[in-house]
């Protein structure tokens, strides 16, 4: 089970206390952002601590996950899009 679904479970079992009387795990709803950011190619600095900060401002009674694409503009304006994955590591995008 991958932990958005996790987080959905635990949080539809915070709305049926009233049904299994079991201690509250507290969870909030989920949610899921596709974020997208965009850099010129030698000026990279993708500050994911800030990007983290921003989502959870934006949805403060959520607790956000989120996928994030990063498109690289190149001095010759090529535009190369590439996807963070789950394990953290940059990976090539198909183009759009």
């Amino acid at each position: 089970m991958d932990l958005f679904c996790e987080k959905r479970i635990r949080h539809t079992l915070d709305e049926l206390v009233h049904l299994h009387s079991l201690a509250l795990p507290g969870q909030l709803p989920p949610g899921f952002l596709n974020v997208r950011s965009t850099y010129r190619w030698r000026s990279i600095q993708c500050d994911l601590n800030r990007i983290r900060k921003d989502v959870a401002a934006r949805r403060p009674h959520q607790d956000m996950m989120f996928d994030l694409r990063v498109v690289l503009v190149a001095s010759d304006g090529r535009v190369q899009p590439h996807t963070l994955s789950r394990g953290g590591e940059l990976e090539d995008s198909p183009p759009h």
